[in-house]
C-alpha cells in the first residue's frame, strides 16, 4: 500500500490566522495545502487532509486525526507575520527535540526543494528551526510545519497573490515530500500560456512607474524602464525606449515599490500589471 501524508491547512472558520488587506491566512493555505495534494496523488501518494473547506478545527483534533490514519507524514501549512518592521521569507519548524533525527532529515529535504523556489523569487531562506508546536508534538509520526512568507510585508504579500509563485511553490513542496518519503515525483504535464493583461490598466501602470522616474538617479530609472517595458510586451505596446537591464540593488527597490503600489492599487487589473512587472525584475540575471 502506498504511504500516507497528512496536509494540514493552518487555520480555518472563526479563526482566520493572520491577515493583511484582502488576504487572509485561513484561505491562503487551504488553497495550497490542496494544490500539494494534486502533486502526491499524481505521484502515487495517499492524501488526507485535516480540513478541506473554511472550518474551525483545534490543534489537538487534527494530531488525533493523523494518528488514528496512521499516517506515514504530516505536513502543516501556515503564512507568517510579526509586529513592527515585517519579516520576510520562508522557513520550516520541526518539534523541539526533533532536530538531527529522521524527521528532521525529511523536513530539511522538502525545505531544500521550497527555498529554491524562495531564492527565485529574491526572498530570504529564513532557514530551519525547532519549537514546540502542539500538531508536531502531539502527532505520533514524523512532523513538519512550513511558514510560507509574511502577509504583512508587501512584497511576499505580492507573491502571495501571484499564481505562478504559488504553483511553483506547491510542486517544489510536493517534490520535496516525495523525496523525503523515497517516491518518484511525477510532475504535470507543462501548460504555457501569454500572461493577459489589461490593457487600460497596464496603461496606467507604465504611467506610474514613469512618474518614479521624474526625482529618480539613473539606476532607478532603467529599473522602472524595465519594469514598464516587460507590461509593454505582454500587452503589444511599442516599445520607444530601452534603457537595457536594472541592477539587482535597483530591481528589488522597485519590486518593493510594486508592491507598495500593489497594495494601493483599486482593481485587480492595475495589480496583475504590478505582479507582472515585479516577476520581470525578479528573474533578471
Amino acid at each position: 500500500m502506498s504511504k500516507l501524508v497528512v496536509l494540514d491547512a493552518g487555520h480555518g472558520g472563526k479563526d482566520p490566522g493572520a491577515v493583511s488587506g484582502d488576504l487572509r491566512e485561513k484561505d491562503f493555505t487551504l488553497k495550497f495545502t490542496q494544490m500539494v495534494g494534486v502533486h502526491l496523488l499524481r505521484s502515487g501518494l495517499r492524501v488526507e487532509y485535516t480540513r478541506t473547506s473554511d472550518e474551525f478545527i483545534d490543534l489537538s483534533p487534527r494530531a488525533a486525526f493523523a494518528n488514528k490514519l496512521g499516517a506515514d507524514f504530516y505536513v502543516s501549512y501556515h503564512l507568517n507575520s510579526n509586529l513592527g518592521e515585517p519579516g520576510t521569507g520562508f522557513e520550516s519548524y520541526v518539534q523541539i527535540g526533533c532536530t538531527g533525527g529522521e524527521t528532521d532529515r525529511k523536513r530539511k529535504i522538502i525545505h531544500h526543494h521550497m527555498a529554491k523556489v524562495a531564492l527565485k523569487y529574491g526572498l530570504a531562506d529564513r532557514r530551519w528551526k525547532s519549537k514546540d508546536l502542539a500538531v508536531t508534538r502531539e502527532t505520533t509520526m514524523d512532523a513538519a510545519l512550513f511558514e510560507l512568507l509574511f502577509i504583512n510585508n508587501p512584497t511576499d504579500a505580492l507573491l502571495l497573490k501571484n499564481e505562478a509563485f504559488i504553483v511553483e511553490m506547491s510542486e517544489a513542496s510536493a517534490r520535496g515530500i516525495c523525496e523525503a518519503l523515497g517516491v518518484p515525483y511525477k510532475p504535470a504535464t507543462p501548460v504555457s500560456s501569454a500572461p493577459k493583461l489589461d490593457p487600460v490598466a497596464a496603461k496606467l501602470a507604465i504611467a506610474l512607474y514613469g512618474s518614479i522616474t521624474q526625482t529618480s538617479v539613473e539606476e532607478i530609472t532603467v529599473a522602472c524602464n524595465y519594469a514598464a517595458n516587460a507590461i509593454r510586451r505582454a500587452v503589444g505596446l511599442e516599445i520607444t525606449t530601452d534603457l537595457g537591464k536594472p541592477t539587482k540593488a535597483a530591481a528589488d527597490i522597485i519590486i518593493r515599490a510594486s508592491g507598495t503600489m500593489w497594495e494601493g492599487a483599486r482593481s485587480e487589473e492595475l495589480r496583475d500589471c504590478f505582479h507582472h512587472a515585479a516577476e520581470a525584475l525578479r528573474n533578471v540575471k
